[in-house]
């Protein structure tokens, strides 16, 4: 993003291939393997354990969702 033009950042410039450079160091940084979460720490994860997706630890009720 560029924040002084764009300071509510609705312009992502990943995509804009006059930054590539900047995004290849930058993807330098990114680790490649998922940290476990630290113990306790459930609130507001959703993951997806063996094929069933789970809010906060709690399997997700679809019928049950507001449509």
């Amino acid at each position: 993003y560029d924040h002084f033009r764009d300071p509510n950042e609705w312009s992502n410039l990943a995509t804009n291939s006059s930054y590539s450079d900047v995004i290849a160091e930058l993807a330098k940084w990114l680790p490649t393997d998922d940290a476990p979460l630290a113990p306790g720490s459930n609130h507001r994860v959703l993951e997806k354990v063996d094929g069933i997706w789970l809010w906060e630890n709690e399997p997700i009720k679809f019928n049950n969702l507001i449509r």
